[in-house]
């Protein structure tokens, strides 16, 4: 996976699918966490960033997913469990098969509405849920929290976004 120290900071290359039904959005928690994101991994070398993320839905919630346009580019520049990141992400539109607007289950892992599905990832349990987009920033703590609005509002183009989670410098 594409993911080194350097300098007293992580860089990870980072994929993830935003993954709508209705006016849900299909997020992941590793359990115990206080925050949510949006499904995906890392970028092994030599992967494209779109192959990347169908595998990483694969192995994730073992479905065939159609990894669509490309919504962001995001830098995301924070400080997590005391570790400096430094991240590039490309955030794309996904669709899996079986999804209908109602959220029903597509199969594999991925839960219906208002329940959730779980995988183990090494020595981390991955928690799957849908969530209402009205929720998020609210209720639901969501990261990178540009996206609490974003998603609402999807780019007709492809957007380059910095985004920091601590003080510049």
């Amino acid at each position: 996976m594409l993911s080194f120290d350097t300098d007293g900071v992580r860089f990870n290359l980072r994929v993830a699918g935003v993954i709508l039904a209705g006016d849900h959005v299909l997020l992941t928690q590793i359990a115990g966490a206080d925050y949510w994101f949006l499904p995906g991994g890392r970028v092994e070398p030599g992967e494209p960033t779109d192959a990347a993320l169908r595998r990483e839905l694969w192995e994730e919630l073992d479905v065939h997913a159609h990894v669509g346009r490309l919504l962001w580019v995001v830098e995301s520049f924070f400080t997590l469990e005391g570790h400096r990141f430094h991240e590039v992400g490309f955030y794309y539109r996904v669709t899996l098969p079986g999804v209908a607007a109602s959220g029903g289950a597509a199969g594999g892992r991925v839960p219906s509405r208002g329940a959730t599905s779980r995988k183990q990832d090494g020595a981390n349990v991955l928690l799957f849920q849908w969530f209402p987009l009205g929720d998020l920033g609210a209720g639901v703590r969501l990261l990178p929290s540009f996206l609490a609005d974003a998603l609402a509002h999807l780019p007709k183009t492809t957007r380059h976004v910095v985004y920091r989670e601590e003080p510049a410098g």
